[in-house]
């Protein structure tokens, strides 16, 4: 059994022109303490770890040990790897001969080598940690990173004249027919006209400032060729990007507002105030994958301030709904003067009376509202009634007769929005009560056109003798179209 009784661990690698070699001592006893003698094999290891497998570096060389002591200098046979020793902790291994390796020590860094280490971040795109940069005793870069200038008398291969232009900070030098000049940037001026050919530009900020790629006075009088504007995953959130200009993947052409990115064109596809459609149907031309839901329409044009919400059915064809005020509505000719009168029998379905809604000789008009429940303007409900031509609905319809005869004048005309009537002849309205006072549901005898042909305004009765009308609306509500 041997001992390694002391080791001088020593890495001079102070720079990279070093040869890849470091010097080691050490002293070898025996089981009895006995300095060792003669010429011995020793293998040398190095291990990124104090008891672990896998040995970085290896090498055996045969030494002449004198009273136990040898020297060697490690790397000139096998050679080392700068790359291992590159300030992780490494520990040296030494086996005598056949005998098991000895305990591993650690090896160190000379005292000059350990300064040596920040030289190792000035290549391969390390980090250099300087207060300031000098070339020749002039300051590049100062601590602030900005430049500190540079004479140009003092940079060989100039032409001579930039040393005495005396540019400042926000001029540049340029040179033309009649030599070399300064000129400030923001004067610049650039003729498009000299652009030819195919130019393609990822991100044009358009502005003042010194950082838009459009700084200064920009003269475009012409261009020849294609100028294609790219896309651009850049945020738009500050006044130096506003006037940006992009093409993004959905094949828009966008520019940075205050608001975000705005598209210059889009389909009108009802989802904002401003891209409003006349009509749900309108919506579904110029939008046919749009789904069921709210949008915003502007019947009557100009401009959107008075649009308003409605819901859409654009899987059945592009149908819209408006949500009367009231569920039920009454018109009435001459009777029920008070609540409590004889004549005001209840409707048998709403418990609703002819009195109840509306007065005598008064034709109660019926008001709709959006998909939020706001009232919508009489203007826009009259457009509306111009643009569509049917209506989908299911209500209810009661006459109500004081006397059991069907007198041949009893006429009711159905005014819609939108300008169209519809009237009919007695027989449409009067099934023959046969009590006075009598309800009778005229629903499924009523003519088609009287509920197909657009939203209902309001109910004119016309007769010699007292009646009323009932419209009730089962679902409240009403699809047009």
């Amino acid at each position: 059994m041997h001992r390694l009784l002391l080791a001088a661990l020593l890495i001079p690698f102070a720079a990279s022109a070093v040869p890849l070699e470091f010097s080691h001592q050490g002293r070898l006893l025996d089981a009895t303490g006995a300095p060792l003698d003669g010429s011995f094999d020793l293998t040398f290891a190095i291990y990124d770890s104090p008891a672990g497998t896998g040995s970085a570096w290896t090498s055996t060389r045969t030494l002449d040990l004198d009273n136990g002591y040898y020297s060697v200098d490690l790397g000139t046979g096998a050679s080392l790897d700068v790359a291992d020793f590159d300030g992780q902790a490494l520990w040296l291994g030494i086996a005598v001969g056949a005998n098991p390796e000895l305990s591993r020590v650690p090896l160190a860094s000379v005292p000059y080598a350990i300064r040596a280490q920040d030289a190792t971040n000035v290549s391969g795109g390390g980090i250099v940690n300087a207060s300031q940069i000098q070339i020749n005793g002039t300051t590049v870069l100062d601590s602030t990173g900005i430049t500190g200038g540079v004479d140009w008398a003092d940079v060989s291969g100039t032409p001579s004249v930039l040393g005495d232009l005396g540019c400042t900070a926000d001029q540049l030098a340029i040179v033309g027919s009649s030599g070399w000049s300064c000129i400030d940037e923001s004067a610049l001026s650039v003729d498009a006209g000299l652009l030819t050919g195919f130019v393609d530009i990822n991100r044009l900020p358009m502005g003042t400032g010194a950082t838009n790629a459009a700084y200064g006075n920009h003269t475009h009088t012409s261009v020849t060729g294609t100028v294609q504007i790219g896309d651009t995953a850049d945020l738009c959130d500050a006044s130096g990007q506003y006037g940006t200009l992009r093409w993004n993947t959905d094949d828009e052409m966008h520019v940075c507002t205050p608001s975000g990115w705005v598209p210059l064109y889009q389909q009108i596809c009802g989802e904002i105030q401003a891209d409003a459609g006349a009509t749900c149907a309108d919506l579904l031309t110029s939008c046919p994958t749009q789904p069921n839901g709210n949008y915003w329409i502007d019947p009557n044009g100009g401009a959107t301030s008075d649009a308003f919400q409605v819901e859409c059915d654009m899987t059945g064809g592009g149908w819209t709904k408006l949500v009367p005020e009231f569920k039920s509505y009454s018109w009435r000719n001459s009777i029920c003067g008070s609540p409590t009168d004889g004549d005001c029998k209840p409707n048998p379905i709403s418990g609703h009376t002819p009195y109840q809604q509306y007065g005598a000789g008064i034709n109660g008009v019926i008001n709709y509202e959006d998909a939020t429940g706001a009232q919508v303007d009489v203007g826009q409900l009259a457009a509306l009634g111009l643009l569509v031509t049917e209506a989908n609905t299911n209500v209810e319809v009661w006459t109500y007769d004081i006397e059991p005869t069907c007198a041949s004048n009893y006429v009711a005309t159905l005014n819609y929005y939108g300008g169209v009537q519809r009237t009919g002849p007695s027989a449409d309205f009067c099934n023959n009560p046969t009590v006075d006072g009598q309800w009778t549901e005229i629903t499924t005898t009523l003519p088609s056109a009287y509920l197909d042909s657009g939203f209902i305004e309001f109910v004119d009765l016309t007769a010699t003798s007292n009646w009323g009308w009932f419209h009730h609306f089962l679902n409240n509500e009403i699809w047009v179209r």
